[in-house]
Protein backbone atom coordinates (compact mmCIF):
# COMPACT_ATOMS: atom_id res chain seq x y z
CA UNK A 1 0.00 0.00 0.00
CA UNK A 2 3.08 2.10 1.12
CA UNK A 3 4.13 1.47 -2.52
CA UNK A 4 1.28 2.63 -4.39
CA UNK A 5 1.06 5.87 -2.32
CA UNK A 6 4.72 6.30 -2.79
CA UNK A 7 4.67 5.92 -7.06
CA UNK A 8 1.22 8.34 -6.65
CA UNK A 9 2.99 10.75 -4.68
CA UNK A 10 5.75 10.91 -7.30
CA UNK A 11 3.38 11.21 -10.43
CA UNK A 12 1.33 13.86 -8.70
CA UNK A 13 4.74 15.79 -7.65
CA UNK A 14 5.94 15.50 -11.61
CA UNK A 15 2.48 16.76 -12.69
CA UNK A 16 2.34 19.89 -10.23
CA UNK A 17 6.35 20.87 -11.05
CA UNK A 18 5.26 20.88 -14.92
CA UNK A 19 2.11 22.92 -14.26
CA UNK A 20 3.55 25.40 -11.94
CA UNK A 21 6.92 25.45 -13.29
CA UNK A 22 9.78 26.86 -11.00
CA UNK A 23 6.88 27.32 -7.83
CA UNK A 24 6.68 23.11 -9.27
CA UNK A 25 10.15 22.19 -9.04
CA UNK A 26 10.27 23.49 -5.45
CA UNK A 27 7.02 21.31 -4.26
CA UNK A 28 8.82 18.63 -6.21
CA UNK A 29 12.39 19.03 -3.58
CA UNK A 30 9.67 19.45 -0.59
CA UNK A 31 8.04 15.96 -1.47
CA UNK A 32 11.06 14.19 -2.24
CA UNK A 33 12.58 15.55 1.29
CA UNK A 34 9.40 14.33 2.81
CA UNK A 35 9.28 10.85 1.35
CA UNK A 36 13.38 10.02 2.08
CA UNK A 37 12.33 11.36 5.38
CA UNK A 38 9.52 9.40 5.67
CA UNK A 39 11.46 6.10 4.78
CA UNK A 40 14.32 7.16 7.75
CA UNK A 41 12.12 7.56 10.16
CA UNK A 42 10.62 4.10 9.37
CA UNK A 43 13.57 2.43 8.76
CA UNK A 44 14.68 3.63 12.21
CA UNK A 45 11.66 2.48 14.09
CA UNK A 46 11.83 -0.81 12.54
CA UNK A 47 15.84 -1.06 14.17
CA UNK A 48 15.04 0.17 17.29
CA UNK A 49 11.47 -3.02 17.13
CA UNK A 50 14.12 -5.69 15.78
CA UNK A 51 16.53 -4.35 18.57
CA UNK A 52 14.26 -4.95 20.92
CA UNK A 53 13.11 -7.90 19.93
CA UNK A 54 16.67 -9.08 19.89
CA UNK A 55 17.43 -8.18 23.62
CA UNK A 56 13.56 -10.28 24.94
CA UNK A 57 14.84 -13.17 23.25
CA UNK A 58 18.51 -12.72 24.50
CA UNK A 59 20.00 -12.75 21.15
CA UNK A 60 23.31 -11.76 20.72
CA UNK A 61 25.54 -10.40 18.32
CA UNK A 62 28.95 -11.53 18.48
CA UNK A 63 31.74 -10.58 16.59
CA UNK A 64 34.11 -13.88 16.20
CA UNK A 65 36.39 -12.32 13.79
CA UNK A 66 37.48 -9.66 16.25
CA UNK A 67 38.99 -11.96 19.24
CA UNK A 68 41.97 -11.09 21.06
CA UNK A 69 44.53 -13.99 21.50
CA UNK A 70 43.63 -14.92 24.70
CA UNK A 71 39.90 -15.38 24.03
CA UNK A 72 41.06 -17.55 21.09
CA UNK A 73 43.15 -19.61 23.19
CA UNK A 74 40.74 -20.39 26.08
CA UNK A 75 38.24 -21.51 23.07
CA UNK A 76 41.13 -23.51 21.54
CA UNK A 77 41.35 -25.51 25.12
CA UNK A 78 38.03 -26.02 25.63
CA UNK A 79 38.06 -27.43 21.99
CA UNK A 80 40.87 -29.80 22.88
CA UNK A 81 39.39 -30.90 26.00
CA UNK A 82 36.00 -31.62 24.44
CA UNK A 83 37.62 -33.65 21.81
CA UNK A 84 39.87 -35.49 24.44
CA UNK A 85 36.12 -36.53 26.62
CA UNK A 86 35.23 -37.85 23.11
CA UNK A 87 37.70 -39.80 22.63
CA UNK A 88 37.83 -41.47 26.11
CA UNK A 89 34.05 -42.33 25.56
Amino acid sequence: MSIIGTLLAIIIAILISFFLGPIGVLILLSVIFGLVLNMYIRNREMHNDIQRIKEKLGILEQDEFNMSNEEIEEELLEELKQEGRDNKI
